[in-house]
């Protein structure tokens, strides 16, 4: 049971990160990883899913990057 729970975690914390890396909401994904070790970190952005969004969460944040640098 205990592992089926830890599996549920698991895949509900890359639910999150996927959604995060989709919408470009760097921060949301900051503050997801920013307590895991870097084997986790690894195995969360390098996942299937997060993957296929790596390419546009960073044009969004490259993007936002640029907005933010502009206003100053």
């Amino acid at each position: 049971m205990e592992d089926k729970l830890m599996l549920d975690d698991v895949m509900f914390l890359r639910e999150r990160v996927f959604f995060a890396a989709r919408d470009g909401m760097s921060l949301t994904l900051y503050a997801l990883i920013y307590e895991k070790n870097t084997d986790e970190i690894d195995d969360l952005l390098n996942s299937m899913q997060v993957a296929s969004c790596r390419s546009l969460w960073r044009s969004k944040g490259e993007a936002f990057v640029h907005q933010w640098m502009s206003l100053g």
